[in-house]
């Protein structure tokens, strides 16, 4: 866990404990086969969870197990055929914006179905796309709003942008007061007709947990973020493994809007994420070719 995962392959457990146990001894003081007796002790008491070649700790797998039931029944609902490119047209007129394609797509996906995600490199026109969503939202219903995100920053950062005061952290509106493993989760819902939680990718197991476990079912969530930021600090890579898995919604937006002159950093990165060496230097950006070490002397 403290590496990031929520479980160990089993064959990589053995091998660990066995290696862990022997340390420091001149002998094996202890042999596979007591590990083995050993954990299956602990998982007959439910201290540990063996599912199929995965060995979790008990509270992370009931974690995992109740979010996918929980996305489960957020994706079974029928999508909206409602049209709303008119909407969208009104929308940029307002607010004096002209979205790509795939912007376009990202928010009617948002409106087609009641759980989608928006995934996107800095300066790809995220924050555009949520302002476009919440116009449309507002000239549909008239339903309370939700902006969440991670940190207090981002939240913030959220609320500036879009002009939506009703943003905050989501461990603030969730009623969560630590990391702590032992909390009580809260299973009233989460009271709004539009929920957006930005910076996704920072979320881990816990938090998504808490988090998913509290969305109603008649309420519109969209999941914002960049999948290639650093992972959340705690274990699991969620916002990563809901866009793998397939099954959700997903607009990505690659065209790159927004730098500042002469940078090249997001055009770069995009290279990068293409696997291309193209590189354009600027005044933030620089090659240096790899130092090669003098081969020694004979």
């Amino acid at each position: 866990m403290k590496a990031g995962n929520l479980y160990e392959e089993k064959e990589t457990f053995i091998r660990k404990a066995y290696a862990y146990l022997n340390e420091g001894f001149h002998e094996k003081v202890v042999n596979r086969q007591q590990i083995c007796a050993a954990a299956n002790q602990l998982a007959v008491k439910k201290e540990l969870i063996v599912d199929g070649k995965a060995v979790y700790k008990k509270a992370v797998y009931e974690q995992e197990k109740e979010t996918a039931e929980a996305l489960a029944k957020l994706l079974i609902r029928k999508p909206d055929e409602t049209d709303i490119r008119p909407l969208i047209q009104e929308a940029e007129e307002e607010l004096g914006i002209w979205l790509s394609k795939c912007q376009r797509e990202a928010v009617v996906m948002a409106f087609r179905y009641r759980f989608s995600i928006i995934t996107g490199g800095p300066g790809t026109g995220k924050t555009t796309v949520e302002k476009v969503i919440l116009y449309v939202h507002e000239q549909l219903h008239d339903g309370t709003v939700l902006l969440m995100a991670p940190t207090g920053k981002a939240s913030r950062r959220m609320a500036e942008s879009t002009g939506c005061e009703d943003a905050g952290t989501m461990h603030s509106m969730l009623g969560l007061q630590n990391d702590d493993d032992s909390y009580e989760l809260m299973m009233e819902p989460l009271e709004c007709e539009l929920l957006i939680s930005d910076e996704f990718s920072m979320v881990d197991m816990r938090l998504g947990h808490n988090f998913f476990c509290r969305i109603d079912e008649a309420t519109r969530l969209i999941l914002v973020g960049d999948v290639n930021q650093l992972p959340s600090v705690g274990p699991g890579n969620v916002f990563r493994e809901l866009i793998e898995s397939g099954i959700i919604p997903t607009t990505v937006l690659n065209v790159v809007f927004r730098q500042g002159e002469n940078s090249q950093i997001a055009y770069n990165a995009d290279l990068m994420q293409k696997n291309r060496t193209d590189f354009q230097e600027g005044t933030d950006f620089s090659w240096f070719p790899p130092i090669r070490k003098p081969r020694p002397g004979r």
